[in-house]
């Protein structure tokens, strides 16, 4: 319930929610005094919890010079809290990294959210392990490896598949650092990598695009459909999206030929006959369940998926 009035609170600007936590206890016997001060900060604040007669609204807290940020188990992504980090001892092809800005994506939130457990179970982890949040970063090298340059310590770098990086320091594998380009801000160098990885290794490594084929891409506004857009073109494919109905516009202006409705699979007889019964060439797939049997069905054939 609580994450479905976040998302409202985003996508209905012009609508106001507001999420009061009480105790049970409290519930049967607030005064109306009290309940008139619950409406005035609820007035100033989209979250208020009343607790053994305590006001809590959500804050900004100082964090320590080493630090991570874990789930204090509430299934809440209020419930990130703050835990001392120990020094690293570096491996030889390793580098730690002050972390500056940190890119978060969907597994972060779900993960926050305590919506992981089965995945943690197929990896044969126990269901209460929660893997650590960020994966991706920009920062300052502060310590290197015995086989790296100590000439890189104080460059700003951006690092790609850095597991734990929503922290103060992160280790990162010095061969998946690069410099950050000058054109960017440490947000935009945060939050590419990962994304631009998960095209580039999926439309080049795995499909082996070539100019002139066309990709149907899943999910086309989000982050790694919006780097398959520009890998695809690029390269000279043609691109077809799904998209929530919202969201068509903003995709046709950056080029993309046709845009089909994500939230149901009629995109599969529709891309047939858009492509006058041959399909796409490459499905680049983040959908489960009849979507997926919708995509193979968009497929032509020899076509990858």
């Amino acid at each position: 319930l609580i994450s479905l009035i976040r998302t409202a609170m985003t996508e209905m600007p012009f609508c106001e929610f507001s999420t009061l936590y009480l105790s049970r206890e409290s519930e049967s016997s607030l005064s109306n005094a009290t309940w008139n001060t619950i409406w005035e900060i609820l007035s100033r604040h989209a979250e208020l919890r009343y607790v053994d007669n305590k006001f809590e609204t959500p804050k900004l807290k100082h964090l320590e010079d080493r630090f991570r940020l874990v789930s204090d188990g509430s299934d809440r992504l209020e419930g990130l809290i703050k835990q001392s980090l120990a020094q690293y001892k570096l491996l030889p092809d390793e580098v730690e990294i002050a972390v500056e800005a940190t890119g978060l994506n969907f597994r972060d939130v779900i993960n926050a959210l305590g919506l992981l457990k089965e995945h943690n179970s197929s990896l044969g982890l126990d269901e209460d392990v929660r893997l650590p949040f960020g994966g991706e970063c920009v920062g300052r090298v502060v310590g290197v490896g015995t086989n790296v340059n100590t000439s890189l310590i104080g460059n700003r770098v951006v690092a790609a598949l850095t597991v734990g990086s929503l922290a103060s320091h992160v280790v990162a594998r010095n061969d998946f650092c690069i410099p950050l380009p000058a054109s960017m801000t440490i947000e935009e160098g945060a939050g590419f990598s990962t994304v631009f990885l998960t095209a580039y290794y999926g439309l080049i490594s795995l499909a082996d695009l070539k100019k002139g084929e066309t990709v149907l891409v899943h999910s086309a506004a989000g982050g790694v459909g919006q780097a398959a857009i520009q890998v695809i073109k690029k390269l000279g494919g043609r691109v077809i999206a799904t998209a929530s109905k919202q969201k068509h516009s903003f995709l046709l202006d950056q080029g993309v030929e046709v845009v089909f409705d994500s939230r149901t699979t009629d995109f599969a007889n529709e891309i047939l006959e858009y492509t006058k019964g041959k399909g796409v060439d490459i499905v680049l797939n983040s959908l489960k369940g009849d979507w997926v049997d919708a995509s193979f069905k968009s497929l032509s054939k020899g076509g990858r998926f």
